[in-house]
């Protein structure tokens, strides 16, 4: 005989509104664990919400820094390459680099300097007094191109109360190889005779990244000076200058840096020079920076050359601006 169920009798395990898992009744005020659960997640995950977001935020914050830093010129010298970053604006009250740009007798003269000249056994040693200030403009992470554009002797080496505007050089640079490690490049010079001769430089910047703070720069150039009669026949003369150069740059922090430079430079190809310099500098400045640099350098060598003056010692103050544009 089938079994009847009766309306107040409940079996174990049947359904009821109250209860879904068990037999017995649940008080109607009691509220269901899973029903609290399902309440009280928006609350659990909003801390975990507002992580993310912080997380997400830094995270596209760090990247747009980092765009910018790849961007833009970096603060360490020992980061940079043979030619400025993106496009910059440089401004060069001071040398623009430590080997083709600061040595030899064409691509120098940046910055105030203040030389010893030898004039000879006859007569007394001079100091001289020359400020030289340029632009230049680089674009495309590999073009570079500049002027000297304000050399001037501020002292009264005539006794004519004049300053002498000298020669003018203007130069391009390509990069024609470039890895994080190792940059090559190729650069014409010509300086433009609006004091003495004109002049002509064809050169080989070379750069390695030796470690993330420290760097070498080497250079070679064969110079070409029109000069207005050397050995005194009355004609113009041609006269060859061979240029190697190189450069130690150490950042001590990432804004401090110091170092040193020497070579050989042979005039005409004969008269040998060894210039020996130190060098220290600071950048301040984030998207646009500026060095600042003092520079002592002594020069030796067999230099013997008849009417040619020659440089015992020289100081170098300057600073370098770059814009970022």
């Amino acid at each position: 005989m089938p079994r009847q169920r009766m309306p107040g009798n409940r079996m174990p395990g049947n359904r009821t509104p109250g209860n879904r898992t068990s037999g017995h009744r649940v008080s109607p005020n009691r509220v269901s664990p899973n029903r609290m659960f399902r309440e009280r997640t928006p609350r659990h995950r909003l801390p975990r919400l507002l992580a993310l977001g912080l997380a997400l935020a830094a995270l596209g914050a760090s990247a747009t820094t980092a765009e910018a830093q790849r961007r833009g010129n970096p603060v360490s010298v020992t980061q940079r390459g043979l030619v400025d970053r993106s496009v910059t604006l440089r401004v060069d009250a001071g040398p623009p680099d430590r080997t083709l740009l600061d040595s030899g007798k064409l691509g120098e003269g940046w910055g105030l300097r203040l030389i010893e000249i030898d004039r000879g056994r006859d007569e007394d040693d001079e100091l001289a007094l020359i400020w030289g200030v340029g632009v230049a403009l680089s674009f495309a992470d590999r073009v570079e191109i500049g002027l000297k554009a304000v050399p001037l002797r501020l002292d009264d080496d005539r006794g004519d109360d004049d300053v002498r505007f000298l020669d003018m050089e203007a130069y391009g640079r390509f990069v024609f190889f470039a890895s994080r490690r190792v940059e090559i490049g190729g650069q014409l010079l010509l300086q433009f005779p609006t004091w003495d001769d004109f002049g002509m430089g064809f050169g080989v910047p070379l750069l390695f990244r030796l470690h993330e703070r420290v760097r070498l720069d080497v250079g070679a150039e064969l110079e070409i000076v029109f000069d207005d009669d050397v050995d005194g026949d009355g004609d113009d003369d041609v006269v060859a200058n061979f240029d190697l150069p190189f450069a130690l740059f150490i950042n001590a922090t990432p804004r401090f840096f110091f170092g040193g430079r020497s070579g050989v430079t042979v005039y005409d190809l004969d008269d040998v020079e060894v210039p020996v310099s130190a060098f220290v500098g600071y950048t301040v400045g984030r998207r646009h920076l500026a060095d600042f640099t003092a520079t002592f350098t002594w020069f030796g060598g067999d230099r013997d050359r008849q009417g040619v003056p020659d440089r015992e010692w020289e100081a170098v103050l300057g600073v370098t601006g770059r814009f970022a544009l």
